[in-house]
């Protein structure tokens, strides 16, 4: 068997959100989207994305509420000094931005 490509879903509180960091800072893509619903790829690597928005109805009903608890997502990447720096997240109140991926910002 070889495997050709791997995908990790996430339950995130908003969607789009958490598709922009992942495109804006990985070069990711959007491959698909739908209302609660986004897969995210790169063209270099085998592997995708999922975010779904909590409390989906196709979600399972076990599963609709929670949050990737005890998960690390990691990406290694070249050049890991400037890409920080790229991916650093604004001073504390600007943009409303809380450091997690697909939180809703704070208003």
């Amino acid at each position: 068997m070889r495997i050709t490509a791997s995908a990790i879903s996430l339950n995130v509180d908003d969607v789009p959100v958490s598709s922009t960091f992942l495109t804006d800072h990985f070069g990711f893509r959007e491959e698909m989207a739908a209302d609660g619903f986004a897969s995210l790829t790169r063209d270099d690597s085998g592997m995708h994305v999922v975010f779904l928005r909590r409390g989906l109805q196709t979600l399972p009903a076990d599963q609709r509420d929670d949050h990737a608890g005890g998960l690390i997502l990691a990406f290694t990447v070249e050049d890991l000094e400037r890409r920080s720096q790229l991916t650093r997240p604004p001073a504390e109140g600007k943009h409303g931005w809380d450091g997690s991926i697909g939180s809703r910002p704070s208003r």
